[in-house]
Formats: C-alpha cells, structure tokens, sequence
C-alpha cells in the first residue's frame, strides 16, 4: 500500500470525524449545559467543514486517478 493511499484514507477519516463530532453536539443529550444555540451554530461548521473536506478529497482522488490513466 502506498504512503499516497494511507493518506487518502487517513484524511477521509478525519473529515468523517469533523461530521461525525458535528452530528453529536446537535443530537447529544450529554451536553445539555451548552445552550443549543450555540451547539447548533458550532455544530453546522463542523459538519460544513467535514462536507466540504470530504468533497474536496473525492476531486482530488479523481483527478489523481484520471492523470494516471492518461499517463
């Protein structure tokens, strides 16, 4: 397996983290002592954040593999 290949899921991963951290602090029932609001706010960026990243990987992985069929 290559380093480029451990990357690749290492970092899909970490965004599905950010994602998954976003889905907790909305539907927790843990932190109540955090007003939802806040929660809520902090929350969408997570899972903003974690989307765009987890996108921005899928194009960068298909281009990776588009340049090698080319080549």
């Amino acid at each position: 397996m290559s380093f480029s290949r451990i990357l690749y899921f290492v970092s899909i991963l970490i965004a599905a983290t950010f994602v998954g951290l976003g889905l907790f602090l909305i539907f927790s029932s843990s932190l109540e002592y955090i007003p939802f609001n806040y929660r809520a706010i902090f929350a969408s960026l997570l899972i903003a954040y974690g989307s765009f990243r987890l996108v921005s990987i899928y194009f960068k992985y298909k281009n990776s593999k588009q340049e090698e069929e080319e080549e």
